[in-house]
């Protein structure tokens, strides 16, 4: 199975453009992560192509995402704004999320944090 990766731009901006349509949507800041402003609320926003996890069990419903140690995470953990920790599905054109204290206290906490998603309720 081919998975189309997007680059952070193109990943941004399909995320501004369906957001774009509300009034309370406001971009502020930043590509990948950025940060937003959603009715009156100001979130940290990272987002990475979802791709087969390939685990031994071969279960072909289960991807992830992997989060490696990065400067700017840390920036974001310490932040009091919430963070909003988006999969993309290019080949359903839809997200997946995690719980955002859940996600946000996995940031830099190993070398590669990987986040697992199940296909059929993407």
């Amino acid at each position: 199975m081919v998975i189309e990766k997007k680059d952070k731009e193109e990943l941004k901006n399909l995320f501004d453009e369906a957001l774009s349509k509300s009034a309370t949507y406001k971009h502020i800041e930043g590509v990948n992560p950025s940060r937003i402003m959603f009715d009156g609320v100001e979130y940290y926003i990272f987002i990475k192509n979802l791709s087969p996890a390939q685990l031994s069990n071969g279960n072909p419903n289960i991807w992830r995402i992997q989060l490696p140690i990065r400067e700017v995470f840390e920036q974001i953990k310490e932040s009091a704004l919430p963070f909003i920790l988006l999969g993309y599905d290019s080949a359903n054109d839809i997200y997946t999320t995690w719980n955002p204290h859940w996600a946000k206290q996995r940031l830099n906490v190993a070398k590669s944090a990987s986040f697992y998603s199940r296909l059929n309720i993407q």
